[in-house]
């Protein structure tokens, strides 16, 4: 049996914000064996604004030889407005079972599944997220052989930081983790998913990654968010974010000439994630509707989250 794994990001986080324009969503598949390379640059957040445009094009070259040399990236990348992936998000919930929602707070809500509970702003987003992610993995099964398993590493959701960390021991699930698992199992377009999964020979698990380590060895425990294929769709999302909307890209600069030079150079390096088998279903979003509905969201829930309100 074949097992390959995915790693998958978001930006600006997995929540959805009336502060923040767009919201951009990558899960990749690295397909080679031919090459185990690290990236040449770190996490696009690590780097300074001063420097970011260099880095882009540090990482840009370096994918372009590795390319040659057999690197291949599959998978998806999804940039909306964040007013189009809450309504998708809203939506979307009207699948689930056993569901409802309370007010915590003047303009907050909080979603209860099952015994459990996660922000609205989370929730939301996280449905285009799991959907995208999704997706990329379907889109992986077809480039292997039945009765493959694909992983997808995810960082962890945004929630409070455990009370332990201890290198090597898997960290407890997040709210976000749960509400994730529950969408894969009890959501129509879920069950769908896994049936069409089945039928393809293939089977998808998705997990936080609390810890890795470099193979062979005695190397210790690095914190899973520095793992470095984790890169690939940290750049993306930023990449397509600055194709996709590039004003508001360059809103993330103090100083303008360092946002036009990365602008740049993030615009080259999204032409050079073109060149893998990367899908994008943007306009997609827009037609998409629930498989079937078991209750109505609120009003209030979906008048908190209106275009008017962006």
């Amino acid at each position: 049996m074949i097992e390959l794994q995915g790693f998958s990001d978001a930006s600006p986080s997995e929540v959805i914000s009336l502060k923040k324009e767009v919201l951009s969503v990558a899960t990749l598949f690295r397909f080679s064996d031919s090459t185990e390379a690290i990236p040449p640059v770190g996490q696009y957040k690590s780097v300074s604004q001063a420097r970011k445009a260099l880095e882009a094009g540090r990482l840009r070259e370096w994918m372009l030889r590795e390319r040659h040399e057999g690197l291949n990236l599959v998978g998806m990348v999804n940039v909306l407005r964040q007013a189009d992936a809450a309504r998708y998000g809203i939506d979307m919930l009207e699948e689930l079972p056993d569901v409802r929602v309370s007010q915590v707070a003047e303009g907050s809500f909080r979603l209860h599944f099952g015994h459990r509970h996660v922000n609205m702003t989370v929730a939301i987003a996280l449905i285009y997220y799991w959907t995208t992610v999704r997706f990329g993995a379907l889109r992986m099964a077809s480039h292997l052989p039945k009765g493959s398993r694909l992983i997808v590493n995810m960082d962890r959701f945004p929630g409070p930081s455990p009370a332990t960390k201890i290198p090597g021991i898997e960290l407890s699930k997040t709210a976000g983790q749960w509400f994730i698992d529950y969408l894969e199992m009890n959501s129509k377009t879920g069950q769908d998913l896994q049936a069409e999964s089945a039928s393809g020979g293939f089977s998808v698990q998705f997990t936080t990654l609390s810890w890795w380590r470099p193979t062979g060895g005695l190397s210790l425990f690095n914190e899973g968010k520095t793992h470095p294929h984790f890169t690939f769709p940290d750049w993306l999302t930023q990449a397509a974010i600055a194709t996709s909307f590039p004003d508001t890209y360059l809103q993330g600069f103090n100083h303008r000439n360092h946002g036009v030079k990365a602008l740049d150079e993030m615009t080259a390096l999204r032409s050079e994630f073109a060149r893998h088998d990367i899908w994008s279903m943007e306009k997609v979003f827009e037609y998409l509707r629930p498989a079937e509905r078991r209750w109505s969201v609120p009003d209030e829930v979906r008048e908190r989250f209106s275009r008017d309100n962006w």
